[in-house]
């Protein structure tokens, strides 16, 4: 049983089923998941402080989705996300109070969680099943090298047809309050206009407007990638898409990790410059 938190917390009034727990710069940092968003990590809780959007809405939270044959900006008919589906808690047409993804094994221990799923057809059914033949498989794992900030999300994507494109996102919703974005590289102030996305070839940071908290996302994976910053829609997001893997065939896999960073803006910052010059297991 949990211990209590203050009022203030914003928290959901759901506790993840699975949850690992560390320390990052003397707070508690506790990651939670679970089968009620597909697996999808839906709480990241530093301190006192929420990284996680917690509108209800499957779709959010810090997750992967990919996007099969009509590949955006042209249109997303074939859209699997790992949290769900958008009438997921609104619509007896997905799952109202959970995740019409298919959770087929997890695995829980002190360091790692791991979750694998037929991810839920954004859109509803497709083909007459509201769930993708595909298997996507996860592997999260908090104080990455010893880095209480830093969480490696490990994936893997088995194919169950054929398709003529594809491509991918690792994305991370955060709170209202994350307005500030700022360019990794040279540290300025970049200002993103409400509802607009923009992209850069190297991770960006968003955070709160007094750099008390802040996060990115990065990757060491040698194909070509984007780093989407901004909103979607109303929600601060910041992404890592892959824009284009070309056809995919039936049986055939693919793996990718990203690394999920928060601390202060000047931690964020100095914790990418580590993992950029560091060797990645």
């Amino acid at each position: 049983m949990r211990g209590a938190l203050p009022e203030a917390t914003p928290l959901t009034t759901t506790w993840p089923a699975w949850q690992l727990h560390g320390s990052y710069a003397g707070k508690s940092v506790m990651v939670g998941a679970g089968s009620n968003y597909g697996g999808a990590i839906y709480q990241l809780v530093w301190g006192y402080d929420q990284l996680i959007n917690q509108d209800p809405a499957n779709g959010g939270q810090m997750q992967t989705a990919y996007y099969l044959e009509n590949v955006p900006p042209y249109g997303n008919a074939l859209n699997p996300t790992e949290a769900g589906n958008t009438y997921d808690h609104t619509s007896p047409q997905g799952n109202p109070g959970g995740s019409t993804t298919q959770i087929t094994g997890w695995f829980l221990n002190n360091v790692h969680l791991q979750t694998l799923c037929h991810p839920a057809y954004w859109g509803g059914s497709y083909n007459g099943s509201l769930v993708s033949p595909d298997v996507l498989g996860k592997t999260v794992t908090p104080n990455y090298g010893g880095m209480g900030n830093v969480i490696q999300l490990a994936y893997d994507l088995t194919f169950g047809g054929n398709h003529s494109h594809c491509a991918l996102e690792t994305c991370w919703y955060m709170p209202f309050n994350f307005t500030a974005y700022h360019d990794s590289q040279s540290g300025a102030y970049v200002y993103v206009p409400p509802a607009i996305s923009r992209s850069a070839s190297y991770p960006m940071i968003c955070g709160t407007p007094d750099g008390t908290l802040a996060c990115a996302l990065y990757s060491k994976d040698p194909h070509s990638k984007v780093y989407g910053y901004g909103y979607d829609q109303q929600y601060p997001k910041i992404n890592y898409y892959w824009p284009e893997l070309g056809p995919v065939a039936n049986g055939q896999k693919i793996a990718w990790q990203v690394f999920a960073v928060f601390g202060t803006l000047s931690e964020v910052q100095a914790t990418l410059r580590t993992l950029q010059t560091a060797a990645v297991a």
